[in-house]
């Protein structure tokens, strides 16, 4: 996933760097300066400027699992543009092969790459690598130590 590499398109995927309880974008429209996207997953809209948009273009890369609309799971196994759209060319579990075009990507994807969001300013609260360094990983994995417990700490 990069931010804003090429012409943004209608039907393309986009991730809330702000938001990302939306789920997965989808543009619908692109009105002057402006950039219309509908989260499905939530059935929210949202218009951004598009100079400033806390947005990050969606592209997966080779190897990584995710599902369809309909819940389906594929391995990607190939990465096509067309006319500013991504076709993946994909695996079933079964084996077979079959293309998934970003607009059936499944809404609700939720990515991990701890890079891109480092990258993009998405960072948890320090307070919980205070806890692991003050009082170490176990004791604040107990489930009777709370958020608070710890935050207290972060005033050190």
């Amino acid at each position: 996933m990069e931010n804003f590499t090429g012409e943004v398109m209608v039907g393309q995927r986009w991730l809330s760097d702000t938001q990302s309880e939306l789920g997965l974008g989808i543009v619908t429209a692109i009105e002057g300066r402006c950039i219309r996207i509908n989260y499905p997953a939530t059935g929210e809209t949202r218009l951004y400027a598009l100079a400033e948009a806390p947005l990050t273009r969606v592209e997966l890369a080779v190897g990584e699992r995710v599902r369809d609309r309909a819940g389906q799971q594929l391995r990607v196994t190939g990465i096509r543009a067309s006319g500013g759209l991504l076709i993946y060319d994909c695996e079933t579990l079964d084996g077979s092969s079959c293309q998934l075009p970003e607009a059936e990507l499944d809404d609700r994807l939720r990515l991990n790459r701890p890079r891109q969001r480092l990258l993009a300013g998405r960072v948890d609260a320090d307070h919980w690598f205070i806890c692991v360094i003050t009082l170490g990983s176990r004791e604040c994995a107990k489930p009777a130590r709370r958020r608070w417990d710890c935050s207290a700490l972060a005033s050190r």
